[in-house]
């Protein structure tokens, strides 16, 4: 089973899980893209790029070449899904459907749609929210399926 990290599965990690206090889990990270089993989008990366830290240097050191999975004519198509039922959706903000749109996160439910690959996020349905189009909200409407860090390890059997 293949996975497809969020921005935000790097972020919290680097925040909370240090690389000098927690080796065993970047190394569990790094083994588990060698295997093709965590992939993300190019997206992501670039977002994290935009931090030029630590995360950064350890994603040139320890991922392969081709974690970061550049979009395609597929990707292009779900995308066009995934954006219309945004567009169409009442609940959010023109704002929040703009952002939506300009992050990520529109990106990586794409892929993962176009794949019938898993995302992997740290965000939380709540389809009242106005002011934020949530990951999990999107991958609900367009049957993408999505999960937390931890249970993709639990699906993988990976312990730390």
């Amino acid at each position: 089973m293949t996975y497809l990290l969020d921005t935000n599965i790097f972020i919290t990690a680097k925040n909370e899980l240090p690389m000098d206090v927690y080796p065993s889990f970047w190394q569990a990270l790094s083994q588990l893209a060698a295997s093709g089993s965590f992939k993300s989008i190019k997206k992501v990366e670039d977002e994290i790029r935009k931090g030029k830290d630590e995360l950064v240097d350890w994603i040139d050191n320890n991922l392969p070449k081709d974690f970061f999975i550049k979009e395609n004519n597929e990707t292009l198509i779900s995308l066009s899904t995934v954006s219309q039922w945004t567009m169409m959706n009442m609940t959010y903000t023109p704002a929040a459907k703009n952002d939506f749109a300009n992050v990520a996160d529109s990106w990586i439910i794409a892929e993962a749609l176009s794949q019938s690959v898993t995302v992997v996020t740290y965000e939380t349905p709540d389809p009242m929210c106005k002011k934020r189009v949530k990951i999990p909200d999107v991958c609900n409407a367009v049957g993408v399926k999505y999960c937390n860090l931890n249970d993709a390890f639990r699906a993988l059997g990976v312990t730390i």
